[in-house]
């Protein structure tokens, strides 16, 4: 073998590794606790109640979609203006979502919070890996910031009148 194809092996090998970790419900736990901290604090919002310590399981996508409709609750009062909602195929999702939780992800979908054809919607797997659940928190963090305060007007097509 040569020195390129052990590289490659290696790299492979290390990504499949990383790729494996799953998130735990502790880790949701924490990171939905201190994100709506966060929150909290930048929103001059009231501070919430401690939350209860979860079993030290793998996380399912509904405990994750739970976490994310936390967060967006608290962020919603403080919402200064709405964007077109996002289009998507709804026929697409997981049926893992039913009931509430189903109607819980379009909204979260359509405003743009959570990605409308990304793992946690539409995966096939009934949990996510902690690089999946980063990216879709830092989704969501980021929609929710950009929800509560109003950009500047000089170079926001969208607040003037062209988009």
């Amino acid at each position: 073998m040569t020195l390129r194809a052990l590289l490659f092996l290696s790299a492979f090998a290390s990504a499949v590794a990383f790729g494996e970790d799953l998130v735990r419900t502790g880790e949701l736990a924490v990171t939905i606790q201190r994100t709506d901290t966060i929150f909290r604090t930048v929103l001059k919002l009231p501070a919430p109640s401690p939350p209860t310590k979860p079993k030290d399981e793998v996380a399912s996508r509904l405990q994750i979609l739970e976490g994310f409709w936390r967060l967006y609750s608290t962020a919603k009062p403080k919402f200064v203006f709405t964007l077109t909602p996002v289009k998507f195929d709804a026929k697409r999702l997981s049926s893992v979502f039913k009931g509430v939780a189903r109607e819980r992800l379009v909204t979260l979908i359509q405003g743009g919070f959570v990605a409308p054809y990304g793992p946690l919607a539409t995966g096939t797997r009934s949990v996510l890996t902690l690089e999946e659940y980063g990216d879709a928190l830092g989704h969501l963090i980021a929609r929710a910031m950009e929800r509560t305060h109003t950009p500047s007007r000089q170079y926001s097509p969208y607040l003037q009148g062209f988009g």
